[in-house]
């Protein structure tokens, strides 16, 4: 059997390069445009048969970077994975 799931998923990991102490600025929302051009880490779904990534007028995402290079990312997702179940009456 299969199982469909809609989900939004949330990531954070530190990337010094965009370290934001020295400036002064404490936070940064960041275009889906330019989103696009930074490095995320790779999301695995085990069992998945297809998955995609919701999209409105522009990719359904948003992405933050705070302080010392905290990239606070978050996207919608559907993905269909296989589910063993053994349904009994």
């Amino acid at each position: 059997m299969d199982i469909t799931v809609t989900w939004t998923i949330r990531q954070l990991w530190t990337d010094y390069r965009f370290n934001l102490t020295e400036t002064g600025i404490h936070l940064i929302t960041v275009s889906p445009i330019l989103a696009k051009k930074i490095w995320k880490p790779d999301l695995f779904v085990e069992g998945s048969q297809k998955s995609y990534v919701h999209k409105t007028t522009t990719d359904n995402m948003a992405m933050r970077i705070r302080g010392e290079g905290l990239i606070d990312f978050k996207t919608k997702l559907t993905t269909t994975s296989l589910c063993e179940m053994e349904l009994r009456w």
